[in-house]
């Protein structure tokens, strides 16, 4: 806190009884501004999925406390969306918001930074608040290949898939016998094969393909019809 030293100068004589003469001054030295993290240790870099499920996509609550000679702090490189609040009585800054909307088309890190102002030396603190975007997966050819009619033991034309986002890779289901997907080639996966099945009457194969990533993520998906009739 601000303290006051309080001086005196006195003059002295030689021990002739001459009357000393004094002045009296104070100096005040201010302290350096000071920047707390209050908020729990690691508070001050996550990692957040788009989404509206508030387990993964609500930031916990960041907040710093200003003391010493610091009036005031400003903060800046949020993500978009997200905001601050200042607590006079405490004198609190919190940082708060939920990634709601895709502001990013891959995983970035958004590195912003707490600056104090006062009549003293600022300080300044950094933090990190990463942005996942959706895992997306998107038919790459032609969309009628999404629904195919095959004979037994016959081959389909193969469909293409391109992920992105924070995909890292996808998954089939309900696909017939003999059909899968391939291995991930770049950001493109592909389903293809012979529909190795004995059908008596067409039979419908409703299948869906989604994207999946690291984590607790929001997935993308598409799905489409195989139809087999017997030859």
């Amino acid at each position: 806190t601000p303290t006051t030293y309080s001086f005196t100068v006195t003059a002295t004589g030689d021990g002739s009884g001459c009357e000393e003469d004094s002045f009296s001054g104070t100096i005040v030295v201010l302290p350096d501004d000071r920047l707390t993290l209050t908020s729990g240790i690691g508070t001050d870099d996550q990692s957040l999925c788009v989404g509206t499920d508030p387990l993964i996509s609500s930031l916990t609550t960041i907040t710093y406390q200003i003391s010493g000679g610091a009036l005031s702090a400003n903060i800046i490189g949020l993500p978009p969306g997200f905001s601050t609040s200042y607590n006079a009585t405490n004198k609190t800054y919190s940082i708060f918001g939920n990634a709601t909307s895709d502001v990013v088309s891959n995983p970035t890190i958004f590195n912003y930074t707490v600056t104090t102002s006062g009549t003293c030396a600022a300080v300044t603190e950094v933090g990190a608040i990463t942005i996942r975007p959706k895992a997306k997966v998107t038919v790459t050819s032609a969309s009628p290949t999404l629904d195919q009619i095959v004979c037994e033991n016959g081959a389909i034309t193969p469909i293409t898939f391109d992920i992105s986002g924070s995909a890292t890779n996808a998954s089939g289901s309900g696909l017939p016998p003999g059909i899968g997907l391939s291995g991930l080639a770049g950001s493109t996966i592909t389903i293809s094969g012979n529909a190795t099945v004995d059908v008596s009457t067409p039979t419908i194969y409703t299948f869906t393909v989604t994207a999946t990533g690291n984590g607790t993520l929001i997935l993308g998906t598409a799905d489409g019809v195989i139809s087999s009739i017997d030859q």
